[in-house]
């Protein structure tokens, strides 16, 4: 990642004042912080997490099957986050080759691919291809319905992140590549998305082929040993995980969606933004040319943090200059001026204000 893209988290996370519309991490009232202190309180009287990893593995293999997947729970790897898991699936392909990520992609994905030595490109059918079951990012849409059969028809491994599917606005439920490809698709999982950030809670479901040679790879920092996070949340999935809380979680994104939207069609009339069918985020190709991370470093001085669309690119180009403006975790007051104090950064970007 751009050096200046991680000073500009730093000072956007430690200055009070600023909008925070970067990210892609959960409202935090929607979180069961209640919930997870009492699980943790029970664990830690009882003592008793030994089967806390067998019980996220059923829960996803339930999960699974309720979309039309069998995967035998023995199969789900529980991994200390989505990434680790990516991390994984990338060590596990050799030798390194290409990797088709999409025009737009996930840039923990394309951190791990990269990482491991693989080169990410847009486009390449013949090559293994990631990409987000449900609900991308950063555009917000379902991406894979429409081009199932091709990715079904290629024989290619796929690499599936399955971290915002239960986010879609309308609750519908897609049946995963996993229930018609289990020999070359990887599925992947997060509960940071769902439940809370920093868990450090994820999972992988290999090709039963690959199953040992992955658990060689893993470390110990990527596979879960018991513990008390895995058996606090193993405590609480049910509840978490309920239909209408759930519910509850895609109004509240649906609402903040609209209201972002609104926002960036009043104060940015040149910028294009697609209404998205669920997730944490919109994405927004503005009308400004030049460089992504300097608008983001203006937009921080004016009080608004977004993420440049350069971090989602495979070849980490910031053009056409686009973001991602995060919906989930500001309220809808503080989206309106989020928005508004971002239209004063274009502005200034554009040298048209400069007494702002």
């Amino acid at each position: 990642m751009d050096l200046r893209i991680e000073r500009l988290q730093r000072r956007a996370a430690s200055h009070p004042g600023v909008i925070s519309l970067a990210g892609c991490l959960p409202a935090d009232e929607l979180l069961p912080r209640l919930a997870f202190v009492r699980a943790m309180e029970q664990v830690l009287e009882s003592g008793a997490w030994a089967d806390s990893l067998e019980q996220i593995r059923v829960w996803v293999a339930d999960r699974l099957l309720a979309r039309g997947a069998q995967v035998d729970p023995a199969d789900v790897i529980v991994t200390t986050g989505a990434r680790a898991a990516l991390a994984l699936v990338a060590r596990a392909m050799r030798p390194a080759g290409r990797i088709a990520v999409g025009e737009l992609s996930s840039p923990a994905a394309i951190a791990a691919f990269t990482s491991a030595g693989h080169e990410v490109v847009p486009v390449d059918e013949d090559a293994p291809q990631f990409v987000m079951e449900g609900v991308s990012t950063p555009e917000g849409l379902d991406l894979v319905s429409p081009r199932r059969a091709q990715l079904l028809a290629t024989g290619s491994p796929i690499i599936v992140d399955d971290g915002l599917s239960d986010l879609r606005f309308d609750g519908a439920s897609r049946r995963p590549l996993i229930a018609d490809a289990p020999d070359r698709v990887w599925h992947v999982g997060t509960f940071s998305k769902l439940l809370a950030p920093g868990l450090g809670v994820g999972w992988l479901v290999p090709p039963r082929h690959a199953r040992r040679d992955v658990l060689a790879l893993a470390h110990k920092d990527e596979v879960r040993d018991p513990g008390l996070v895995p058996a606090a949340l193993a405590r609480i999935l049910g509840e978490c995980t309920h239909p209408a809380r759930l519910a509850e979680a895609r109004a509240t994104y649906a609402r903040r969606a609209d209201a972002v939207i609104a926002a960036v069609h009043h104060h940015l009339p040149g910028w294009q933004v697609r209404e998205p069918e669920g997730g944490l985020a919109v994405w927004a190709e503005s009308d400004l040319e030049g460089d992504d991370v300097e608008v983001v470093t203006i937009a921080i001085k004016h009080g608004v943090a977004i993420d440049p669309g350069c971090v989602f690119r495979p070849d980490g180009q910031g053009t056409p200059l686009g973001f991602r403006i995060s919906f989930a975790r500001a309220r809808i007051a503080e989206l309106e001026e989020g928005v508004r104090r971002l239209s004063r950064a274009a502005r200034r970007f554009r040298r048209c204000d400069p007494d702002n």
